[in-house]
């Protein structure tokens, strides 16, 4: 119910809606005292150095070069809305603190950090390389920055021409968060190069699309007619709330469309995150019709109580009469209040249900392919191992068949060994036995020459002898005659 009545407010900001001073702070106080623990202020931020100190100067310096030093979009964006929730939070500590001349900056800075923010979250939108997810989560963060509210004391200070400007800035940026995904990438190509911002560029299509134009005709519209994109409004007869259910609708089908994808995808963790944005957006319609039931039930008021004050004034009516006129209307509001409430109320509960069936239908549709999975993988697990019992046996067939193979190669292998080696034995022995043959030959001849060698030193030697007996006898004989001749010349 606490996030039903700030959409409420945020709807009542966005498009101008106005609430009775004493409603709205019966709104504020559901706001505060019902179901604060289970949504929280998801908005909530300090503020930073206040800009009455004398060193605010170095906060706000340390903010430009955090965004000089980032270059991813995604990043800086969320930095640019960072530092404009950062801006409401100190317009709303300065008029705590009653230092009014700082809130109107305040409020100025908060609005260029938006529009900052807005070109970065679309170039982040645009970019094709981005998943869906990522791109709603930035879109969602720029639409809690812009229906933020400053309080009312920062209400009284600022004028109503910035009120106005505020409101603006506001459309423009909600209209930014929820159109982008709809736009032509070349045809925001075409409209960059002409000088359009992203901002412009949506209300160039949507402006288009709603009042049966064509784009170019728009464009024509605002630089050879020179008309703002107000006037252009008025001319088509586009009215902001109108504009608005056309992007709920959009957008709601938008995200049942994705839901049912990463649901088909079992993505839980994306189905969780889209049913809470479904969940916001159904909020928001009937916020939005929260605050145009507002809307008529205090022009109705409004009417009476003039009628009343008129006829006071005419004198045809007393004042104690008028009084409880007044009470009675009042009572009358209040009642047609609190059944809008109840309504409203019975409304987000069924939103909020559907949420939690969905998220139980999304967890049990996990579970089930967990199961599944599960049972894939087993079946698998079971089929790999049968597989690898498979190709164990087979390899182990295989080694088998191989260690035969070599068992045989090997006895082949020994067989021709003890053949060589039988073989060479023979061939030894048969060379051992000529060795021997040749050797007793040769002993043979050798003994034959010796003999022979023998036999001639034999004969050589009785040669020999026979020679010397005979040089020995010639010898003896010539010793005779020389003998016989000296006995004769001593004769």
């Amino acid at each position: 119910m606490k996030l039903l009545m700030k959409s409420a407010l945020a709807a009542t900001i966005l498009f101008g809606a106005k609430v009775e001073a004493a409603e709205k702070s019966k709104v504020e106080a559901e706001i505060i005292n019902e179901d604060e623990q289970k949504f929280g202020d998801e908005n909530a931020v300090e503020p930073g150095m206040a800009p009455d100190h004398f060193l605010y100067f170095l906060d706000r310096f340390t903010e430009k070069v955090q965004l000089a030093f980032t270059r991813d979009d995604e990043k800086e964006a969320k930095l640019l809305m960072d530092f404009a929730k950062e801006r409401l939070a100190e317009s709303d500590k300065m008029a705590d603190a009653e230092k009014d001349q700082y809130i109107t900056d305040l409020i100025d800075a908060y609005v260029a950090n938006l529009e900052a923010a807005e070109e970065h979250v679309a170039l982040v939108v645009m970019d094709d390389a981005k998943d869906q997810v990522s791109k709603e989560q930035l879109t969602d963060t720029l639409e809690k920055v812009i229906t933020m509210e400053t309080s009312s004391k920062v209400d009284d200070v600022i004028d109503e021409a910035k009120k106005q400007e505020l409101v603006e800035k506001k459309q423009d940026a909600y209209l930014l968060a929820n159109s982008l995904r709809d736009l032509d990438q070349e045809q925001v190509k075409m409209l960059r190069e002409q000088g359009f911002g992203f901002g412009e560029i949506v209300k160039v299509v949507v402006f288009a699309k709603e009042g049966n134009k064509t784009e170019a005709e728009i464009v024509a519209m605002l630089k050879e007619e020179n008309k703002g994109f107000g006037e252009i409004a008025n001319e088509l007869q586009i009215n902001p709330a109108d504009l608005l259910k056309n992007i709920m609708r959009e957008k709601e089908k938008f995200v049942e469309k994705a839901i049912e994808e990463a649901e088909e995808s079992g993505n839980v963790e994306a189905v969780n995150e889209l049913a809470k944005s479904l969940e916001r957006i159904q909020k928001e319609q009937i916020a939005l019709s929260m605050a145009k039931e507002f809307g008529d039930v205090e022009q109705r008021v409004n009417k009476k109580l003039q009628r009343i004050k008129e006829k006071v004034a005419a004198g045809q009516m007393s004042q104690e009469v008028a009084d409880r006129k007044i009470k009675q209307i009042q009572q009358q509001a209040e009642k047609k209040m609190d059944k809008f409430h109840k309504e409203a109320k019975e409304d987000a509960d069924e939103i909020a249900e559907a949420l939690e069936e969905s998220k139980e239908e999304a967890l049990e549709e996990q579970q089930e392919q967990a199961k599944k999975a599960e049972k894939a993988e087993k079946k698998a697990q079971e089929k790999l191992e049968k597989e690898q019992t498979k190709q164990q046996e087979k390899e182990k067939k295989l080694q088998q068949k191989e260690e035969e193979q070599a068992e045989k190669v090997a006895e082949k292998a020994k067989e021709e060994q003890e053949k060589a080696e039988e073989k060479a034995k023979k061939e030894q022995e048969k060379a051992a036995e000529k060795a021997k043959e040749e050797q007793e030959k040769a002993a043979e001849k050798a003994k034959k020459e010796q003999e022979k060698a023998a036999e001639k030193a034999k004969k050589e030697q009785e040669k020999a002898a026979e020679k010397a007996k005979k040089e020995q006898e010639k010898a003896a004989e010539k010793e005779q005659r020389n003998d016989e001749e000296d006995e004769g010349e001593d004769d």
